[in-house]
């Protein structure tokens, strides 16, 4: 496990159990998945842990930061509140066809390389 990898999941482990995680400690994750998006990958990784509703919403928000996975678009879907889909940088077509986990898998093993992980 190399040090970003290792950084983010200290941040997992914070957002878990963490009371004053927040908006700050979203936005350090998503400078770091911004710079190496595959990194993603830590959080796709924790997507089958049984989670809270709130931390499941927030995995799949941190996701989302980077692509629109199928099964983060349908969670917010059904659980969707005063924030929308569109909050993240994605386009309508993305929302409406969001990429599969078969999709995510080629997606990570080209954006591996070109972050160097390879």
């Amino acid at each position: 496990m190399d040090k970003i990898q290792e950084f983010l999941e200290r941040e997992f482990d914070c957002l878990l159990n963490d009371p004053e995680f927040g908006e700050g400690g979203f936005m350090v994750i998503e400078d770091r998945l911004r710079k190496a998006p595959s990194y993603v990958d830590v959080f796709v990784q924790k997507l089958g842990l049984p989670l809270s509703n709130a931390h499941r919403m927030s995995l799949s928000f941190i996701i989302i930061m980077v692509l629109p996975l199928a099964p983060c678009v349908d969670l917010i879907r059904k659980y969707d509140d005063d924030q929308t889909l569109y909050d993240w940088d994605h386009t309508e077509e993305d929302i409406e066809n969001p990429m599969t986990m078969e999709e995510y898998e080629v997606w990570l093993k080209e954006q591996m390389k070109l972050d160097g992980r390879v």
